[in-house]
């Protein structure tokens, strides 16, 4: 990762965009970049050196919930198919009782 400091967004920016709630639909890629930003950053500053680490919770927290979205609709489709694949294997069992009771 040879990105220079420039293409961080800059303490102003993630302050405006927190304010307005852009950061909410910033990509991920966006959001790993004001991460890294905000941690390469050396500030100190004791009075805001604390809205850094604010803002990575924050910034971490959107990740985290991006990701168990992902994980909850995978997780979905999953238990979707094991029903399906219950269902299945119930009725080929109840289908085997039947013909076993026909012979």
């Amino acid at each position: 990762m040879n990105e220079s400091i420039e293409t961080y967004p800059s303490y102003d920016d993630l302050k405006r965009s927190f304010f307005d709630g852009t950061i909410y639909q910033a990509s991920d890629d966006e959001l790993r970049r004001a991460i890294l930003g905000l941690t390469r950053h050396a500030e100190t500053n004791e009075y805001i050196r604390h809205h850094y680490i604010i803002m990575s919770n924050a910034i971490q927290s959107i990740q985290l919930d991006r990701v168990l979205h992902e994980l909850e609709k995978r997780n979905s489709r999953t238990q979707k198919l094991v029903i399906v694949v219950a269902l299945a294997t119930l009725c080929a069992a109840v289908v085997n009782i039947f013909v076993s009771l026909i012979d």
